[in-house]
């Protein structure tokens, strides 16, 4: 008997950190490309990473890249936006929105959503 109520509280706890987790801390990815950098910085406080992606050609990486990060118990929910307009001006903005979940002990990235705001060269 008291196996059993072992197992039920510790299913139930996983099962509640897991609900808490994928429920996102930040706003719909689409709603945040219409706002500056200004507005964002305000919204979400100072960013905690601003580094681009060196895994990209140098070719395809951002102007500027900037991520905000939120701990749900055992996963943490990463917003990155980049920028491509040179050079950088705070009331500019972002090309490219995009909103993880990464699980902490597992290492990888699950789900993610983006946008992104084309721009398209008519000759």
């Amino acid at each position: 008997m008291f196996w059993r109520l072992v197992i039920v509280l510790a299913a139930t706890t996983l099962v509640g950190a897991i609900l808490i987790a994928v429920y996102p801390p930040f706003p719909p990815v689409m709603s945040l490309l219409d706002n500056s950098f200004t507005s964002l910085v305000h919204k979400f406080g100072p960013p905690t990473d601003s580094s681009p992606d060196a895994s990209l050609p140098q070719w395809l990486r951002p102007a500027r890249s900037v991520a905000w990060r939120r701990s749900r118990i055992i996963a943490d929910w990463e917003l990155r936006i980049n920028y491509t307009v040179t050079p950088f001006e705070p009331t500019a903005s972002p090309d490219y929105v995009s909103e993880c979940l990464r699980w902490k002990w597992v290492g990888f990235h699950f789900p993610c959503d983006a946008a992104f705001r084309a721009r398209v060269q008519v000759r």
